[in-house]
């Protein structure tokens, strides 16, 4: 009998540890599969741009007034340097300006910037409203009349995009009117030494302010 004993003593944990495993590997087949993954925050935000550019813009040009079909009448007293195609560096020392005489400004507005952008312009130095020198409208001053065409108030420019800009362009024109010219001739009273005004128009024009389109 002790012998039956020991021997049963020594299968016992032999016993214990296969149910053990079973045990576990029974356990094991209950789990569920799982995984793990990161989320990536891949994302960079660059802002965009409002860039209104007015460089391109030209210089005033000089245009004398025709004396046939073929020859221009040229005045060489107006007191700034006039290059061989009639435009001036410095329009704003002009003097001697003759009846029939003419200078012309071709106004370039570019979005150099990254937004779609709304334009507004206003006259800075002269004192009347945008809305009475309307596109193509003749605007007198004294003996000057000046004259605005594809002029628009408010109008949108796209953003710049693969190296495009967008512009706008508009020119003035301002002429020495012969029909009254004669009426300011320093030997009458009427002289208005106050044309200076429009002289000074030859300088600085239009303020332009824009804002991005989406703006309420």
């Amino acid at each position: 009998m002790k012998k039956t004993s020991k021997s049963r003593m020594k299968k016992l944990p032999i016993l214990l540890g296969t149910l053990l495993i079973i045990s576990v590997a029974a356990y094991g087949t209950r789990a569920f599969f799982s995984n793990s993954a990161d989320i990536q925050g891949d994302i960079q935000l660059s802002l965009g741009d409002v860039k209104i550019s007015t460089e391109n813009t030209t210089d005033w040009k000089y245009e004398p007034i025709a004396t046939t079909t073929s020859k221009l009448d040229v005045n060489d007293k107006l007191g700034a340097n006039v290059a061989s195609d009639g435009s001036i560096a410095d329009a704003g020392n002009i003097t001697n300006v003759r009846p029939g005489d003419s200078f012309t400004k071709t106004y370039i507005i570019e979005n150099t910037g990254s937004l779609d952008t709304k334009v507004n312009l206003k006259l800075a130095n002269i004192p009347v409203p945008l809305s009475s020198v309307k596109n193509d409208v003749n605007y007198s001053d004294g003996p000057f009349t000046i004259k605005i065409h594809d002029l628009e108030e408010n109008f949108n420019l796209e953003g710049k995009k693969d190296g495009i800009v967008d512009k706008k362009e508009f020119t003035v024109t301002i002429t020495v009117d012969p029909t009254v010219a004669d009426s300011y001739n320093p030997s009458h009273k009427e002289f208005l030494p106050g044309n200076k005004t429009t002289v000074n128009y030859l300088k600085n024009v239009f303020s332009v302010n824009a804002v991005q389109t989406n703006k309420k």
